[in-house]
């Protein structure tokens, strides 16, 4: 029963061996995703794709950025191996634009007889029509063994909506064919080029509603991707996360299934800055996931804040050297001219009651001016009239004069 039962402890075991033992292939490395946030929500991201990690995962979601973004992303591998991503991404009135770089290598990076892969993905994202966004990316890789090196080129095109009223609003969808020209890599001069296939995937994320939910700045994602990868296979992905919101903070929750095991994650943000952590339980795929990201510059509504204060301080400022202008009229009692000059002072500052004031002031004295040059100009006119003994015209202006007095 003892030699039985060592037996049964030595099949995982042998299991542990051989699953850690598989050399990676050519083909995998594509596959392999990017984001600890995502990877802690079991890979399944075409349908959310809401931060900088869309760059691999549906280039289409980029346009849900609202500032530039600059992530560090790592994760261990089988053990002897790191997988690291460097990703920017930079939002535009005319879409967002952005690149990941991607490296595989050896925890020792003396051991330069194993192997290597990197990739770089440049990417971009832009709506085409309502909620419907597309995106594409131009990507390079590469498989470098000593002095061995072997590179290749490809494309992915994806889509993305967003229903923006409806039953339907609370959804996001994503579609994304990936390395849709099959790129080719060898691993040495006497083998033969390695396909690294294709593959798509299909992707729904669901926002909870907030009444929903107890507390209405929290928030609740629930996402599904179904993979067709570089193996052939179909791969159900599974993924969720809770988010307590906080005014300049949030703490995040997350879990799912990645097609060979649950996974699980967690992430915390203050203002522009976030650290996130995943992990995978499956031997098959990529073991700890860290994310470290910084957020900068201005969303589109603070930019159109700032671009409208911009504007107001340079209206107050024309208002201004106007009215400063229609004083010096005023005081020169030339008060046409102050009338114009407090009129386009109101204009560029409709809410100043002070250059009101002073333009009903302009006004009022323009009038006693007229009155008081209609009063001579009958008067002199009447005067005139008198001394040429044009008694009945001289009579006509003084009454002229009375009218006005």
């Amino acid at each position: 029963m003892i030699r039985k039962a060592e037996k049964t402890r030595t099949v995982p075991i042998i299991l542990l061996i051989l699953i850690t033992s598989v050399p990676l292939q050519s083909q995998d490395f594509l596959f392999l995703g990017s984001g600890a946030r995502a990877q802690g929500m079991g890979g399944s991201f075409v349908g959310v794709s809401d931060d900088v990690s869309a760059l691999y995962w549906n280039p289409a979601g980029l346009v849900q950025l609202e500032k530039s973004v600059l992530s560090v992303y790592s994760s261990t591998f089988r053990e002897n191996k790191t997988y690291n991503n460097l990703m920017f991404a930079y939002p535009t009135k005319i879409g967002a634009f952005g690149i990941i770089s991607m490296g595989l290598s050896p925890k020792e990076s003396k051991n330069s007889d194993e192997d290597r892969y990197n990739s770089t993905y440049l990417s971009y994202g832009t709506n085409i029509y309502g909620g419907v966004s597309a995106g594409l990316t131009y990507k390079t890789v590469g498989y470098r063994n000593f002095d061995y090196i072997s590179t290749d080129k490809t494309y992915d095109i994806s889509f993305f909506y967003a229903p923006r009223e409806g039953k339907l609003e609370n959804y996001r969808f994503g579609l994304i064919f990936q390395n849709i020209t099959n790129p080719n890599l060898s691993t040495s001069t006497s083998t033969a080029k390695e396909n690294l296939g294709y593959g798509y995937r299909l992707g729904v994320g669901y926002s909870v509603p907030k009444e929903l939910i107890k507390k209405i700045d929290d928030r609740l994602i629930i996402s599904s991707d179904l993979e067709y990868n570089a193996s052939k296979n179909f791969i159900l992905h599974l993924g969720s996360e809770y988010s307590i919101e906080g005014k300049r903070h949030s703490i995040s929750f997350r879990t799912g299934y990645d097609g060979y095991g649950l996974t699980y994650g967690a992430g915390f943000r203050y203002k522009n800055f976030s650290f996130d952590f995943g992990n995978s339980s499956s031997l098959e795929v990529l073991n700890s996931h860290f994310g470290l990201t910084l957020q900068f510059g201005l969303t589109s509504k603070e930019l159109k804040d700032k671009q409208k204060r911009q504007i107001e301080s340079e209206m107050r400022k024309k208002s201004m050297d106007c009215y400063k202008k229609g004083e010096e009229f005023l005081r020169g009692e030339k008060y046409e001219q102050a009338i114009v000059e407090f009129s386009k002072a109101f204009f560029y500052d409709p809410h100043n009651t002070t250059i009101q004031t002073k333009f009903d002031m302009a006004e009022e004295k323009l009038k006693l001016q007229q009155r008081e040059r209609k009063i001579e100009e009958y008067m002199s006119k009447g005067l005139e009239y008198y001394r040429a003994e044009k008694y009945s015209e001289s009579f006509e202006q003084f009454k002229l004069v009375l009218q006005y007095d």
